[in-house]
């Protein structure tokens, strides 16, 4: 009976962040808070970068994730960014203002 049991799919390969892009969310004391599309790899101190910076006194930002809360002193960042924490789909960035 022409009817194919089978559907006939095909793939199609997007570059990354093109679809459904997975967001970060930063708010408070930055010159553009607002939703920023996550990359693999996104440290906290990149998503502050892209949001124009930080205010000269903060010291403390915390990230919200899963419901949770956790404070980092940005002081103590080390400059090879070895402890620079790694961003998740969701997370908020919370800076004081």
């Amino acid at each position: 009976s022409g009817i194919n049991p089978v559907p006939s799919v095909k793939t199609i390969s997007l570059p990354p962040g093109i679809c459904c892009p997975h967001l970060v969310t930063i708010r408070g004391g930055v010159h553009k808070p607002g939703e920023y599309p996550l990359r693999q790899g996104m440290t906290l101190m990149a998503v502050i970068a892209r949001a124009g910076g930080l205010p000269p006194k903060v010291k403390k930002v915390e990230i919200l994730r899963d419901k949770k809360e956790v404070i980092y002193d940005i002081r103590q960042i080390r400059p090879d960014g070895s402890n620079n924490p790694v961003l998740k789909d969701g997370d908020e960035v919370i800076v004081p203002d």
